[in-house]
């Protein structure tokens, strides 16, 4: 989060499973001060409650691990081709 307040990013990939500090939270703590990062998700758990909560935190979308690069280039041909 340090990281990401010196330099804002346009885009994050957010692991949803990490040691200090899940991804759900890290998402919602970077919605406190950037409200327009695309934010993707990223985990091997794909359920249908791990994706709720995924938005509800604030993230984009979600991707799957491993996940299809095709599916990766959809969801930033969406998000950035708005700009």
């Amino acid at each position: 989060l340090q990281k990401f307040k010196e330099k804002p990013y346009q885009l994050v990939f957010m692991d949803i499973h990490m040691p200090e500090m899940d991804g759900w939270e890290a998402t919602k703590k970077i919605r406190e001060f950037d409200k327009e990062v695309i934010v993707f998700g990223l985990s091997a758990n794909v359920t249908t409650e791990a994706i709720d909560k995924a938005l509800e935190s604030g993230m984009n979308n979600y991707l799957s691990k491993p996940f299809k690069k095709e599916n990766l280039y959809k969801l930033l041909f969406f998000y950035f081709s708005r700009e």
